[in-house]
């Protein structure tokens, strides 16, 4: 047997024996550019003109040990095109350089730029499901509570057709004033969850979820500290070629603030509730669908009425907005979510209406398209030093994208969005002069290639 033939023998046993062993190991993840032209709202009549490259490419690792334990990491690492080579860094205030995300992309390259998403312990025994570690965990309610990576447990109990959910997450160990660590007083932000989930049949299912947001804060002059509960039920209903699903959810709760100095305590109690609920129709190549969503308003200077979730800020991503609600591709982009942050999250309350659609115009391009309005509920929020604004329409959105498959894999699409400004919005910016005026529409356009793998 010659040389040749016997190193091929060789490699060969040395492939079988290693094969086993390589099933047990996944590597998934994408590789995303888009190209952005944008003029968002700002603090001027005309609005900000923006053109920029970001590119991100994630991958998640998963070695499965056996049939009960896996080992996951999934790291990230954005080369936003001509952002400089160590990670967006910047010199502060002090002249310290500090450290941001987004690095690399500048001449030169070799930034210093990944990033930890997830990294966790996944078990799996019986009927029992548990991640330990640094995960991403998101509510059943479009993630209006949250929707975010964080370190944490997260453990399912299924009964048959019953699933019970447990989670607990630490957002902030605190920094006590003047220590390095924050492991000495109890100035925590921990986050605890229960969800049940139960299937009635193959048409209905609902559940019930309670979050628990528990802050405590120490400094100098004293300390606060909120107990903010959400609790509500979810349901999905599903008939032939049509399903409706929704939520119902509550906020309640108070927040307290101490000076030691003044020994002055302010409490304020929080309430408020949202609503939202989605029709959709299968059909002949795709969908079509309508989400309606309300929030109530803050109208109570002794309460805290404005919405206190939006925890991670990615919401709604399933209805083909761009800027009033969440854009489902965002990445180093602005999220800009008017709807959510100008209405919700300020205290006017919101409503809001958005048709959508997703069509599969053959076997490698599709077309999803959204169109959305938006209302405040109120003119005029709890605080009286906030001017009222002029009224109550916040404005308008369309959004489409048209995408093509290449070589099976690499996706190509383009992304356009328009948005028109109501009189919610009337003398909230500045003209060239320097007088209040009204903001012209924004709009926002990409040109992306994603490649999931």
């Amino acid at each position: 047997m010659n040389k040749v033939l016997k190193t091929l023998l060789v490699l060969g046993l040395a492939v079988a024996v290693a094969t086993p062993a390589l099933a047990e190991f996944k590597f998934n993840g994408y590789f995303r550019t888009a190209m952005y032209s944008v003029i968002q709202k700002d603090g001027t009549e005309e609005g900000d003109s923006q053109q920029f490259v970001t590119q991100r490419f994630r991958a998640k690792l998963t070695n499965t040990l056996n049939e009960n334990v896996s080992i996951v990491y999934y790291g990230e690492v954005d080369t936003d095109w001509g952002v400089n080579r160590y990670a967006n860094s910047s010199l502060n205030a002090a002249g310290d350089r500090e450290v941001g995300v987004g690095g690399g992309g500048q001449r030169g390259a070799d930034g210093i730029n990944v990033e930890t998403k997830n990294v966790y312990l996944d078990l799996k025994f019986d009927n029992t499901k548990a991640t330990i570690g640094v995960q991403t965990m998101r509510d059943g309610m479009q993630g209006i509570v949250f929707f975010d990576d964080m370190a944490g447990i997260k453990a399912t109990q299924t009964y048959g057709d019953t699933a019970v959910t447990a989670i607990y997450s630490k957002w902030d160990e605190g920094a006590d004033w003047g220590y390095p660590t924050g492991k000495s007083n109890w100035d925590d932000t921990d986050f605890y969850g229960l969800v049940v989930n139960q299937k009635f049949s193959d048409a209905f299912k609902a559940g019930l979820e309670l979050y628990w947001y528990d802050q405590n804060t120490e400094t100098a002059t004293g300390h606060s500290q909120a107990d903010v509960y959400f609790y509500g039920p979810t349901f999905a209903f599903t008939q032939d070629n049509l399903s409706i699903d929704g939520f119902l959810v509550f906020q309640d709760g108070d927040a307290e603030v101490y000076n030691t100095t003044t020994k002055v305590k302010t409490t304020n109690d929080v309430d408020g509730f949202a609503l939202s609920a989605k029709a959709k129709m299968k059909i002949d190549g795709g969908d079509i669908g309508l989400r309606l969503m309300y929030f109530t308003d803050d109208d109570d200077a002794k309460d805290q009425g404005k919405w206190q979730g939006f925890y991670g800020a990615y919401e709604f991503v399933g209805e083909n907005l761009q800027q009033f609600l969440c854009d489902a591709y965002v990445t180093d982009a602005n999220k800009h979510r008017y709807a959510l942050t100008d209405a919700a999250a300020a205290g006017y309350g919101l409503f809001g209406a958005v048709a959508s659609g997703n069509h599969n115009l053959s076997d490698t391009m599709y077309f999803k398209w959204g169109a959305g309005y938006f209302m405040s509920l109120e003119e005029k929020r709890d605080n009286e030093a906030v001017k009222s604004r002029q009224g109550d329409t916040l404005g308008y959105e369309v959004s489409a994208r048209v995408g093509k498959k290449f070589f099976d894999k690499v996706d190509v699409s383009l992304n356009a969005s328009y948005a028109g400004y109501g009189d919610f919005y009337d003398d909230q910016v500045t003209d060239d002069k320097g007088l209040a005026a009204d903001p012209d529409s924004t709009y926002q356009a990409y040109l992306m290639v994603n490649v999931p793998f």
